[in-house]
């Protein structure tokens, strides 16, 4: 199949695209449709090298799916994103103080394992390097009233 015949059959594929109940996928998850048939086309053994989502052949396909995305967003068949309340300064001291989130020092492994699950998600998670910077000894609540070392500094 040529690049422009499989850029055809993508474009149909995205506005047919449906969950098994029926309704419409949201944005998120058709780019994250799109990366995945990019991968299955990428990998071995089928090792195409050129990519669905920035060769100017795809432009087409790519257009369509933004504008399927817009327009189902538009008439509310599928809900805008919901963003999660940021988690207070409050609710990760009660963390600490219920003992599920602990020292750097800490002798529980699973309290140590969760806290540094924690951080990593809190600090590197989906927002990239943007919390980064935010990463200092005073974020941390519990060390910061303990004066337990820590590498946070």
């Amino acid at each position: 199949m040529s690049k422009e015949e499989l850029n055809e059959c993508i474009k149909c594929f995205y506005t047919s695209a449906r969950k098994k109940d029926g309704t419409y996928y949201k944005n998120t998850s058709m780019k994250s449709i799109r990366a995945a048939i990019y991968r299955f086309l990428r990998s071995p053994p089928h090792n195409k090298p050129f990519s669905i989502i920035s060769d100017a052949v795809f432009t087409g396909a790519n257009k369509v799916l933004d504008a399927f995305v817009k327009d189902l967003r538009r008439t509310g068949k599928v809900a805008a994103i919901v963003h999660k309340k940021a988690v207070s300064k409050d609710q990760i001291q009660r963390l600490f103080e219920s003992g599920e989130l602990g020292p750097a020092d800490s002798q529980n492994p699973a309290q140590l394992q969760r806290t540094a699950w924690f951080y990593l998600t809190l600090f590197f998670g989906r927002r990239e390097r943007e919390n980064q910077r935010q990463l200092t000894l005073e974020c941390c609540p519990y060390e910061k009233r303990h004066k337990v070392s820590s590498t946070l500094s």
